[in-house]
């Protein structure tokens, strides 16, 4: 029999890419959303609670790293790219009887390319039904099956046929709700999509992305950091640069406006699963080439975490010109955080006040950003600042709590959590 963990105990194991010591976000080399997503759900958690918490990430560089950090143990014990990221992980997890829940980030791209997928599956099969720990998977991408056909397939440089595509996502994700005990969705259209078209036999639950209180740098400072005069109408695109996230859109868009509307800046790295491939490279350059043909336009590339507050502080506005369904997204939540208005495609509709969307096409977007300047800006001042105030980290985290208690209870393991 198990002994009841103690209040030090580390009895709940997290699998996921995770900042470094120090760090609030990936670096540009392990580009991902889940770093930025977990690190802050697990600190909103409380002090009694992230004692309990152990993070199993990659390894940064040759050698591997352990720190804690709030209360949070941190272990790299996996490298990304490596096939044997699973044999790394599962052997962590059998030695150490503590950790009685297993909790998976889940990302297509987190391990490496495709044959991380099927490998994936193996590793998870072997912690609940070897290991026999309690399994969760948090899903950040739940893709509906209508929406895999040839143009979206091409834009994400996926060559498979689409009636392939369609079954090998339709049995993946199947299979991942199968294995696991619980399914964590970020919106109720994804948790939906994953019974209904997934047929999802583990229970399904939904947290959302967090925002929490991010202070920018004063204006007159962050202008004179990326060097824009204290007059200028700023407008920024954050985040990372692919297809799907309009970018192409708000170009569009902005040579529709008037020569002398503001200045425009990019800021985001490359998504790895496609960063060295020719079409992504292609698309990249095709991109690069444009932008340098426009004056008002400046490309700052992946931005590092100590620069986040003077560019958020820098910015009049945040665009989220996103063309694919994404009903979710950390860049809209920390634009909220850093309490600056944004606007966003209509792909988010529903995630906040009406006023924020418009529809995702060059014209609607050139002249949803001359009302944002000419009477607007203080409408969507005060949406940001209520979307986050109503999506607070602490919320997540206490779904977080309560998932771990019923988990519990279904299983009959020790009660781990207070």
């Amino acid at each position: 029999m198990r002994k009841a963990a103690t209040m030090s105990e580390r009895c709940i194991a997290h699998i996921a890419v995770y900042p470094a010591s120090g760090a609030l976000h990936s670096s540009e080399q392990d580009l991902s959303a889940l770093a930025g997503y977990l690190k802050p759900l697990l600190e909103s958690l409380p002090p009694e609670d992230r004692v309990r918490q152990v993070v199993l990430t990659n390894l940064k560089s040759e050698s591997p790293v352990t720190f804690e950090q709030k209360g949070i143990r941190v272990e790299e014990c996996w490298r990304r790219g490596s096939l044997s990221y699973a044999w790394g992980i599962f052997r962590r997890i059998l030695r150490n009887r503590d950790y009685q829940i297993v909790h998976l980030q889940h990302e297509f791209n987190q391990f490496g390319g495709a044959l991380t997928l099927p490998v994936t599956l193996m590793l998870l099969a072997a912690i609940r039904f070897i290991a026999r720990r309690s399994l969760v998977i948090t899903v950040h991408e739940v893709l509906r099956i209508e929406l895999l056909n040839r143009e979206f397939l091409d834009s994400v440089f996926i060559k498979y046929p689409a009636g392939i595509t369609r079954l090998i996502v339709f049995l993946y994700y199947f299979l991942l709700g199968l294995i696991a005990h619980v399914l964590i969705a970020q919106d109720e259209v994804f948790a939906e999509t994953l019974k209904l078209q997934y047929r999802a036999v583990a229970k399904v639950e939904i947290i959302r992305i967090g925002t929490e209180i991010s202070i920018p740098a004063p204006r007159a400072e962050s202008r004179d950091r990326w060097k824009f005069g204290r007059n200028d109408r700023v407008v920024l695109f954050f985040g990372t640069l692919d297809w799907r996230k309009g970018i192409d859109v708000l170009i569009d868009a902005w040579v529709r406006l008037p020569g002398e509307f503001g200045r425009f800046i990019i800021g985001g790295g490359a998504p790895p699963r496609v960063r060295n491939t020719p079409e992504y490279r292609s698309w990249r350059g095709h991109l690069e080439t444009r932008v340098a043909g426009i004056d008002s336009i400046q490309c700052i590339g992946f931005v590092q975490d100590s620069d986040l507050a003077t560019l958020f502080g820098a910015a009049d506005i945040v665009v989220l010109p996103y063309i694919v369904p994404q009903r979710v997204s950390a860049v809209f939540n920390q634009a909220a955080s850093f309490g600056v208005p944004m606007i966003a495609s209509s792909v988010f509709q529903g995630r906040g006040d009406p006023v924020m969307f418009f529809d995702p096409t060059p014209s609607a977007l050139a002249l949803k950003l001359q009302r944002a300047f000419d009477g607007e800006m203080d409408e969507l001042l005060e949406a940001s600042l209520t979307f986050r105030r109503e999506n607070s980290w602490e919320y997540s985290a206490l779904k977080l709590l309560i998932i771990y208690r019923n988990l519990i209870a279904q299983t009959g393991a020790p009660n781990m959590v207070g």
